[in-house]
């Protein structure tokens, strides 16, 4: 195994701000001021066999707006602003009293985990990433940010298995490539480190993401000192 300090530092968790799907990973890893995910409504099903009815069609009620769903989302945007200056104690509150609102709402188990791993409450943290990912498999961001928590825990092959799973979501997820390679040369897997590194940079520079693209050239020079200086973005990284 090598020693991943050097690499590990650096690792940012996504907020639900990032898209759910084809997700083009946020983070060059400055954190914009999250946004709520917004998911589609779900369409009823027609029946497979609708019945005849003599009587005049009945026009289609209009949904009532929930007053606890739009005061949990109302709570859900003042936690994730509330993170976003640091004030992480704060923000858990509010993203709890978003949850008791709307115990369903995914977006504010992940941002309250983000802000537990911020306070070093790591047993909070996966229990809300765990939170999010029962309510909705296809989380990517769940995946994501477990996973980091689990490489500062250094249970790396458990946090290699959750990048896995983002980038099952995604797989031109940048971050979660990069974070990948971390794991993987920690557990001595180096050239696919090295290899899984490459990818990352080129998919940060055809972003036009050069805080990302320098950050895993970075990285691969620690795992490849002879690499030659940081190439220009568009071009894949040299190997010896």
């Amino acid at each position: 195994m090598v020693c991943a300090i050097g690499l590990v530092v650096g690792l940012v968790p996504r907020v639900a701000a990032a898209p759910r799907s084809a997700q083009a990973p946020q983070r060059s890893r400055s954190q914009p001021t999250p946004t709520p995910s917004a998911r589609p409504p779900r369409a009823t099903p027609a029946p497979a066999n609708p019945g005849r009815s003599t009587a005049s069609p009945r026009p289609t009620p209009q949904p009532a707006v929930n007053p606890s769903a739009r005061q949990a989302q109302t709570a859900y945007e003042r936690g994730a602003a509330l993170a976003t200056a640091g004030q992480f104690s704060q923000a858990i509150e509010a993203f709890s009293e978003a949850l008791r609102l709307n115990p369903r709402l995914v977006e504010s188990y992940n941002d309250r985990a983000t802000a537990h791993a911020a306070l070093n409450n790591a047993l909070a943290a996966l229990a809300d990433y765990n939170r999010a990912i029962e309510l909705d498999p296809n989380y990517a961001n769940a995946y994501f940010n477990r996973g980091n928590l689990l490489v500062q825990q250094q249970e790396y092959f458990r946090a290699i298995d959750d990048y896995n799973r983002a980038l099952a979501l995604n797989q031109e997820d940048a971050e979660a490539l990069h974070n990948r390679a971390i794991a993987l040369a920690a557990v001595g897997n180096l050239q696919e480190a090295v290899d899984t590194l490459q990818k990352a940079a080129r998919l940060f520079a055809r972003r036009g993401d050069r805080d990302g693209y320098d950050r895993s050239i970075a990285a691969l020079r620690l795992l490849q000192p002879e690499l030659p200086a940081s190439p220009t973005p568009g071009q894949p990284a040299a190997t010896p």
